[in-house]
């Protein structure tokens, strides 16, 4: 036998790239990929990756060059897994929440040739290349963008992605591995300034984790898959490759929304998913009591996820696995294999076998726990202390440009992953610290390291440790202890300190808490304790009620604040003035206390929603107030106040009980104090959704009944038409106009929300205006008869032309001017004198005027929605850390219905 020697027929190198082959074979025509309304079978999807492979070659990309994406979950970045590498390019997917300066390192460090970019994201990669040093060759770009989306210029990309699918070539000859130990995907795992890591994998590496992740997991052939995972997130564990193998239906999701999660999982019956903890908890505070239709796999990896977060997962219907994995390890290679025998045990126990990482996956040859010293195993007991080793066929190559870091995580036959970790009786292992410090945030990894030199270049800080505080949505984030420089004449807050970090630092990286010390612990050889500082983090962490699970507790010294009540106050700012379109930095994250203390006639709201309005803007703006403005600025470092509902948790009131829910004016906060509770309303039906009353029942709904009914007087026959046709108002003045029986014509500004307007809610006919070139020759076509009531929310251009089109004794509705907000000097209008000679009526008005016909509207929204006439779309952002996102995100059209941002769970 010894005679018997590998050949090129049994040795041919080992790729998870020709999957897709064999899924266009087997599967073709079953589907692949599913996004909005497009749905692709695994044919076409694998000759899309072909002809973009075939563009990528004839653009001169050749075999080991490096081709970056920055993109969220959509089929191109899904496809670019297997096109780039079918080029002979080297992958590098980035994280598109990264910052433009950690991106222009990762460009650099890794000499990417082209970088393909959501269209959504170009202004961070144009500012990354604008960071490069002069003289420095940038990649090229290309342009993604969504057919259904707003298509931003294509100056400054050498291509569109959809042109080179077109331009591609459907014979070419994929680049097929020399060495299945070539090189073929580049990952980050943290984007330090100073030290990058690169982690290269090659083909064999990747073969063997998807075959490991498929079997580990039993994944079954064709399963429905819910991209909650970013695939920027070490491809997706690698599933990206895995889920050809098994001809799975991919559903891709750009934003993670936990109600549009719950939505797609109905719709589309997904069976798996995968996600950080962080997930669960979101999903969970989601459904609230309504159980999933069928059994839904979720497989999570990270922090351990506690244990009332999967008791209330499994009792949902969610079937939870937990595993541990790396970016040099390709994807979970420990996990917490089920023994039958544990179904047995009680719920908690159960949880807590579950929490635990576990046993070896099949593609890892050998894990151990060691003492670091000798390099012995240690002892199974569940306590004793090691430091998790690996070896296998998933390994990383090693680290880009960096053999030190190689060479120390490498060695003696072993792969040393620097997390700490126990090994129980009965060889399962649990992690218990990370050697390096790394915070693990809502699936993102913090170095402690890289937030600690930023506070280092702080000129008032001496000294600075940074270590992880659990945080019951995040499971962690990063929190600083800082000593400052003696003989300082004027302190900086902890607010000063957060924002120095922010403008340094990655949004998810920037500290929530700064706590100060006169002198950090430290060992007789002056090393910092930090476990020491992580026990007084932790104990700065409250978890009560499953009402109160948000709230901080806060760390003082006297007894006699503690005395006060005080509970931290997340709380959204306004960082400077607005000039243009606002952007998320024009915006601040911060927390201060509020004291359950409060004065006679006051109630405490704990906010539940909070409703993203585009007359905010005008706000947001410092303009003069003339006679009779009822809106008046925001003042520059305040919190932003706007409409939201809220839940009573304290009440000083006699006319308002804890326990009631409230809508009107409140702080963009976790809690507000309103001293005069008079001016809200309360809620008087509570089996519709409470997020409702910010929109069909609150006062977009007033406002759209108020405006088609009581000031356009519509009769039947009518034609109407409508702008922002898909937004709060919009969307309701559509339907209440065929309720009238008119004819109703919207516009918007993508062809999503055209085809919501027309198949969601109703309307005769809809178009996209920004694909209109010519106004006037796009309203003659939808108008040839002129327009009898026009309801306006966007002024300006649109105004002007609709005045030329309007019948005589027509009827305009103002109740907004979006194209205005935005603009240092606002647009005039050039037709008026079409109100004279046609004798217009135009009426400006605001809703607050019309308090007395809201009990009226409330009576008639309810039956409406009862009878289901009326049906309304929101589009929920989830914690106020999304709050400036959500809030910015409305004046570039990126909302789907009524903009919201939910605080905390109802």
């Amino acid at each position: 036998m010894d005679q018997l020697k590998p050949k090129p027929v049994n040795s041919c190198p080992l790729t998870p790239l020709g999957f897709l082959e064999r899924a266009a074979t087997v599967y073709g025509d079953s589907p692949s990929v599913v996004y909005n309304d497009t749905t692709y079978t695994w044919s076409q999807t694998h000759r899309r990756c072909l002809l973009v492979a075939a563009s990528l070659s004839s653009i001169g990309i050749t075999t080991g060059d490096v081709v970056s994406v920055l993109a969220p979950n959509i089929p191109a970045a899904y496809e670019l897994h297997f096109a780039v590498p079918m080029s002979g390019a080297i992958l590098n997917t980035i994280n598109t929440r990264l910052d433009a300066r950690t991106i222009s390192v990762i460009l650099q460090h890794s000499e990417s040739k082209l970088v393909f970019v959501d269209h959504l994201l170009s202004s961070v990669i144009l500012e990354a290349l604008s960071l490069f040093p002069p003289h420095t060759k940038s990649p090229r770009l290309v342009l993604i963008s969504d057919h259904d989306d707003e298509i931003v210029t294509t100056h400054n990309f050498i291509d569109t992605y959809e042109n080179m699918l077109r331009n591609g070539d459907p014979g070419f000859n994929w680049v097929r591995p020399k060495s299945e130990w070539d090189p073929v995907v580049l990952n980050y795992t943290s984007g330090t300034t100073s030290s990058p890591k690169g982690v290269v994998q090659c083909h064999r590496a990747l073969f063997v984790m998807v075959l490991n992740s498929l079997i580990d997991w039993a994944l079954p052939n064709q399963p429905v898959y819910l991209w909650t995972l970013p695939m920027f997130h070490n491809n997706g564990w690698s599933f990206t490759w895995g889920l050809a193998a098994v001809g799975a239906t991919n559903i891709c999701l750009r934003k993670i929304d936990a109600p549009a999660i719950c939505s797609l999982i109905k719709k589309h019956g997904v069976t798996h998913m995968c996600g950080a903890p962080v997930l669960l908890n979101m999903l969970s505070n989601s459904l609230e009591e309504e159980k999933l239709a069928h059994p839904v796999h979720i497989l999570t990896a990270g922090s351990p996820p506690p244990a009332p977060v999967l008791l209330r997962a499994k009792s949902l219907g969610f079937m939870v696995s937990h595993g541990y994995g790396l970016t040099e390890t390709a994807g979970v290679v420990i996990s917490c294999a089920w023994k039958p025998h544990w179904n047995k045990l009680p719920a908690t126990e159960r949880a807590r076998l579950k929490a635990r990482q576990g046993i070896r996956t099949i593609g890892l040859t050998e894990v151990d726990v060691v003492d670091p010293k000798t390099g012995l195993s240690v002892k199974r007991d569940g306590l004793t202390r090691g430091e998790i080793v690996m070896r296998g066929g998933s390994l990383m190559l090693g680290y880009l440009k960096d053999k030190e870091s190689t060479s120390k995580c490498m060695k003696d036959g072993w792969f040393f992953s620097g997390d700490v970790a126990v090994r129980h009786p009965d060889g399962y292992i649990e992690i218990k610290d990370r050697s390096k410090d790394v915070i693990k945030s809502g699936g993102e990894n913090i170095s402690s390291a890289e937030v600690e030199s930023i506070l280092y270049s702080h000129p008032l800080i001496n000294e600075a440790a940074v270590v992880a505080r659990p945080d019951p949505f995040w499971q962690e984030t990063p929190c600083p202890f800082v000593v400052l420089k003696k003989k300082l004449t004027e302190k900086p807050t902890e607010k000063e300190i957060i924002e120095f970090c922010r403008y340094r630092l990655a949004h998810y990286m920037v500290p929530k808490t700064v706590v100060f010390m006169d002198e950090l612990p430290k060992t007789s050889t002056g090393k910092i304790q930090k476990f020491l500082l992580k026990d007084i983090a932790s104990s700065m962490f409250h978890s009560g009620s499953q009402e109160e699970e948000k709230r901080r507790s806060i760390m003082v010294e006297e007894s006699s604040k503690e005395k006060m009540n005080l509970v931290a106050n997340k709380q959204v700012i306004l960082n400077a003035y607005v000039k243009g379109f606002p952007k998320e930095t024009d915006f601040g994250l911060k927390s201060s206390a509020i004291s359950f203390s409060i004065p006679n006639g006051a109630v405490l709201l704990k906010n539940l929603y909070l409703s993203c309005d585009p007359y905010m803007r005008h706000r947001m703006s410092n303009h003069i107030s003339h006679p009779g403005t009822i809106i008046h600025s925001f003042t520059p470092g305040s919190v932003l106040v706007g409409y939201g509902i809220g839940k009573v948790i304290k009440s000083a009131n006699p006319d308002f009980e804890e326990g009631e829910f409230l809508w009107g004016l409140t702080g963009w906060e976790e809690y507000t104090m309103i001293p005069n509770p008079e001016s809200f309303r309360k809620v008087k039906y509570t089996d519709v959704p409470l997020s409702y009353y910010m929109g069909i029942l609150g006062s977009p709904g007033l406002a759209a009944y108020v405006g088609f009914f009581n000031l356009c007087s519509p009769k039947k026959g009518e034609t109407v038409y409508v702008s922002t046709a898909s937004g709060g108002v919009g969307q309701l003045v559509g339907q209440f106009a065929k309720m009238a029986g008119c004819y109703v014509v919207g516009s918007a500004s993508t062809q999503e929300k055209v085809n919501l307007a027309k198949q969601k809610f109703g309307y005769d006919d809809a178009f996209n205006y920004k694909e209109e070139p010519d106004l006037r020759a796009t309203l003659d076509r939808y108008f040839p008869e002129g327009i009898d009531i026009y309801f306006d929310n966007v002024g300006g251009e649109m105004l002007d032309e609709v005045l030329l089109h309007m019948k005589p004794h027509g009827r305009i509705a103002a109740c907004g001017m979006i194209s205005q907000y935005n603009l240092d000097e606002q647009e005039g209008i050039r037709n008026m004198f079409n109100v004279v000679i046609k004798r217009l009526e135009i009426k400006g008005y605001v809703e607050t005027d019309y308090k007395h016909v809201y009990p009226e509207f409330l009576e008639f929204a309810i039956k409406n929605l009862e009878e289901k006439k009326l049906v309304y779309v929101e589009d929920i952002a989830e914690g106020l850390e999304n709050g400036a996102s959500a809030l910015v995100g409305i004046f570039y059209g990126k909302n789907v219905g009524k903009q919201l941002v939910r605080v905390a769970a109802e």
